[in-house]
């Protein structure tokens, strides 16, 4: 009889010493920044105060840092972490117990994008406002002549987009890839030069001959939350070309298929990189 105490006695005790998962990782959670949104990928910085012994039982093998959640149902999570050697982040779904659902290599880099002469790519992760994520990638690239050199004005830019969802189990389901034609917002910006002009001279009072602006469409992002096409510029002054510290801004809204001009608006190149 004492025998059997003694070992419903050491049951008991061992039974309370177990640790909840589910309370643990909520713990983990509450360390953790909550997602503002909508948000883009790679803005979102680590939190500052997680819990950093939580974070080595429950982080990816790739994380270094974890930087945000956004409750997607009662039972799942994603979670926003920064990856090991990279300053990019990775997004993925977890479980309340910590349990990993489903992770996507949505990064803001392609995988199989690297920059060459003549040739670039970017990629942008966005998660909107109804949980979301958009991913936008545009490639870049050029003619190169018999010497070596990049054709002037062969520039073309390719831009395809897919939006991803969420689902109840949390797994990410891919919606269909759509190739746009971003050429039409380059051109549209060029098309407004008078436009681009006034706005320049406006910040340039000295240069009085509009005809010495050049514009060049450098960056188009179909992300209606900023900018959608940036324009750098060059100008002509005392028999030499200079290149602007300023760039201009081109805003474009879409109805019913069809783009137009929002707003414009001159900033330095330098806050692009704030």
């Amino acid at each position: 009889m004492r025998l059997l105490t003694f070992i419903l006695a050491a049951s008991l005790l061992i039974s309370c010493k177990k640790t909840d998962p589910t309370a643990e990782f909520n713990t983990y959670l509450g360390s953790i920044e909550t997602l503002k949104l909508p948000a883009d990928i790679n803005s979102i910085k680590p939190s500052a105060n997680y819990d950093t012994t939580l974070f080595k039982k429950f982080r990816h093998s790739d994380a270094k840092k974890p930087c945000a959640k956004l409750p997607i149902s009662d039972t799942v999570f994603l979670i926003v972490e920064q990856m090991n050697f990279s300053e990019e982040n990775m997004i993925r779904t977890v479980s309340t117990t910590g349990r990993q659902l489903d992770m996507k290599p949505l990064f803001a880099k392609k995988e199989d994008c690297s920059s060459d002469y003549g040739f670039s790519c970017s990629r942008n992760i966005s998660i909107n406002s109804d949980n979301s994520i958009m991913v936008i990638d545009s490639v870049r690239q050029s003619d190169i002549n018999a010497n070596g050199g990049i054709v002037e004005d062969s520039e073309q830019l390719r831009v395809s987009q897919r939006k991803w969802e969420i689902d109840g189990s949390g797994h990410f389901i891919a919606g269909k890839v759509v190739n746009v034609d971003s050429a039409i917002l380059s051109r549209m910006a060029l098309g407004m030069k008078g436009t681009l002009s006034d706005l320049v001279s406006q910040n340039y009072p000295a240069i009085t001959d509009t005809a010495a602006f050049h514009f060049k469409v450098y960056f188009v992002d179909l992300d209606s939350r900023k900018p959608n096409v940036i324009v750098s510029f060059t100008f002509d002054e005392d028999g030499a070309t200079h290149e602007a510290s300023d760039v201009v801004l081109v805003y474009f809204t879409q109805k019913r298929g069809k783009w137009s001009i929002e707003n414009t608006e001159m900033v330095p190149l330098s806050s692009l990189d704030n």
